[in-house]
């Protein structure tokens, strides 16, 4: 990464322990078979997911991280397996996400994954008139924003009661990462309220969400609606794993990130990391994607950041560097 501040991406890395002191540490990463798991559970998961364990040690003989991991996501839990980086690692501009866009059939625009990039932060500006409605919570999405935010474009954040950003229960977290944004409550199940997000949704250049892919289609929100609303808006998803990839639809945050991508493995033991950093640097590429398709004339269309390929790319450049400095 080569951003104009390096103080700055480190705090941006480290800012729950910057901002809240009594930030939890990691779980541990949890012995499954021959391998971990990383567990990022909240208290209303540990028995769900205990109960599931149960069943499996019952009806399978063999149950190792990955069979482990595919089952609880099928119970919608964020549970993801220690991989290791391949000794003959796939050089970065092989990752996916690097392939040409393709038009999908049955909805407009292009579907573009956007693969790993220097983070560029000197192109982060002169976004004034740029309008972004943000449906994003947590970290990466958040933080994207913020970066347009600064760089001049205007944003609306959309932060509904009936279901508040996960980190509204830490203030100065929350109130870091949505600074110079205008937040409205918007309950998108109510008549009115759509009206008036839909009003919002015309009038703005760029869309940021980061819900898992059902969500926008089952309210109502498909690209073929969102197009015919607004024939020149950008979507942006900032999503953990890429539609072409086995586990697009799996549920994770960056810890679990850290986990598969092999950047855990890297000293030959799971090792869990201190603070989420594949969140905020997927939040830099993000915003370095948006401002790169909001140059110029455009038509809709749809663009994927992961966090999956964030972590690869750190987790092969960390190799790369490591293996330049060995004896």
């Amino acid at each position: 990464p080569r951003p104009a501040d390096r103080t700055t991406l480190l705090r941006e890395l480290l800012l729950p322990l910057v901002l809240e002191p009594d930030w939890p540490g990691p779980a541990d990463p949890l012995p499954v078979g021959d391998g971990w798991v990383q567990p990022d559970l909240t208290d209303d998961d540990l028995d769900t997911f205990d109960r599931l364990r149960q069943i499996l040690a019952t009806t399978e003989s063999d149950v190792g991280p990955e069979r482990l991991a595919a089952a609880a996501q099928e119970w919608r839990l964020p549970v993801l397996p220690y991989r290791a980086l391949p000794l003959d690692a796939l050089p970065l501009d092989a990752l996916p996400g690097r392939a040409r866009p393709e038009r999908t059939s049955d909805q407009p625009g292009t579907r573009s994954p956007i693969g790993p990039t220097e983070l560029d932060v000197e192109r982060l500006r002169g976004l004034e008139g740029i309008q972004v409605l943000d449906l994003s919570s947590l970290w990466a999405g958040p933080l994207c924003t913020q970066l347009l935010a600064k760089a001049g474009a205007g944003v609306v954040k959309v932060d509904p009661d009936c279901r508040p950003d996960g980190f509204r229960d830490r203030p100065a977290l929350h109130a870091e990462l949505n600074q110079g944004k205008a937040i409205v409550s918007l309950d998108l199940r109510i008549s009115a309220e759509r009206r008036e997000f839909e009003e919002l949704l015309s009038s703005s250049d760029l869309l940021v969400e980061s819900f898992s892919r059902r969500v926008l289609p089952n309210l109502g929100y498909d690209n073929l609606t969102l197009a015919r609303l607004n024939p020149s808006l950008v979507r942006l998803s900032v999503v953990g794993f890429g539609a072409d990839e086995p586990e697009a639809d799996w549920l994770t945050y960056g810890s679990g990130i850290h986990a598969v991508s092999g950047m855990g493995m890297l000293h030959g033991r799971a090792e869990a990391c201190p603070v989420a950093y594949p969140d905020p640097l997927t939040g830099y590429r993000a915003a370095t994607a948006a401002t790169a398709v909001l140059e110029g004339p455009r038509e809709f269309q749809h663009l994927e950041v992961s966090l999956a390929d964030t972590g690869r790319e750190v987790a092969l450049r960390t190799q790369a560097s490591r293996s330049k400095v060995s004896p």
